[in-house]
């Protein structure tokens, strides 16, 4: 008796902290539909209305690293111990029941959620276009980075600076951490005040590290937007909320452009597009 009491009371507790992983499994399955239909109509669009405000709630709750890890351990050590009494107890007879497969399924939706929901930026390249993400998250970085692109947080802000040769990009990075209990930072001019460290990144190579020499020598020649960066483009969710933001900065051999894209209200990155 006891031990069904505690299978129950794992299981419950697992599944409320699983649920916003488990919210996105209809949205995925509705965006794989919309996928092979890309005009959705009628039930598509009402499916999509319906989900908005779970997968909008779910998104915000893990929008934060701290928020994702906790949602995403305690939902896991719960689970697996619920599955651990549940084998224990029903022995053979566990594939008959509907809470051995309620726990499963919380186990493969926190476990497979940073493979299934991998960051993309705002910008998608053209074929044969090069494109370097400079910010390139790592699986649990990108998962909440997708997170918060559904939930219109943002974190950090890429200000593009320069070329010091014609690999090497030159830039500032304001962020900021809102902290467990705060889910979002404020406007930008109220937190990005002030001189961030300077970065340089390897278009060849892809590595970062810190920026010690004279900023005053870096390369600066420009090119709008619409002229040198948009054409290159296939799909685009391009959002500029800061004035200059989407000029590009081009290295001195030409070969590349350095620009910001943006999710609505989302999270920035810094990139770096072949011409």
């Amino acid at each position: 008796m006891k031990r069904r009491l505690a299978i129950r009371w794992l299981t419950a507790l697992a599944c409320l902290l699983a649920l916003p992983f488990l919210t996105w499994i209809p949205a995925a399955l509705v965006r794989l539909a919309i996928g092979i239909n890309p005009n959705p109509k009628g039930v598509f669009n009402t499916l999509l209305l319906c989900l908005y405000a779970p997968v909008f709630l779910a998104s915000l709750l893990l929008s934060h690293v701290a928020h994702y890890l906790v949602f995403a351990i305690a939902g896991l050590v719960l689970a697996l111990a619920a599955l651990a009494l549940l084998l224990a107890r029903e022995r053979g007879q566990v594939f008959r029941r509907a809470r051995f497969y309620l726990l499963i399924a919380c186990v493969v939706s926190v476990m497979a959620f940073p493979l299934a929901f991998r960051y993309r930026p705002a910008v998608e390249a053209a074929q044969g276009v090069e494109m370097r993400i400079v910010n390139q998250p790592g699986l649990l970085d990108g998962a909440v980075r997708s997170c918060q692109a559904h939930a219109e947080v943002y974190t950090e802000v890429y200000v593009p600076l320069g070329w010091a040769d014609e690999h090497t990009l030159v830039y500032r990075v304001h962020t900021c951490d809102p902290g467990p209990l705060r889910l979002a930072c404020g406007h930008f001019s109220n937190w990005a005040s002030g001189d961030a460290p300077l970065w340089a990144y390897d278009v060849e190579t892809g590595r970062r590290a810190p920026y010690t020499a004279d900023e005053g020598s870096l390369t600066q020649d420009t090119c709008g937007f619409h002229a040198c960066i948009k054409p290159r483009l296939d799909t685009e969710w391009f959002f500029s909320g800061r004035s200059g933001s989407s000029d590009g900065l081009v290295s001195p051999d030409g070969r590349w452009v350095a620009f910001t894209a943006r999710h609505v209200y989302g999270p920035e990155d810094l990139l770096v597009i072949s011409r």
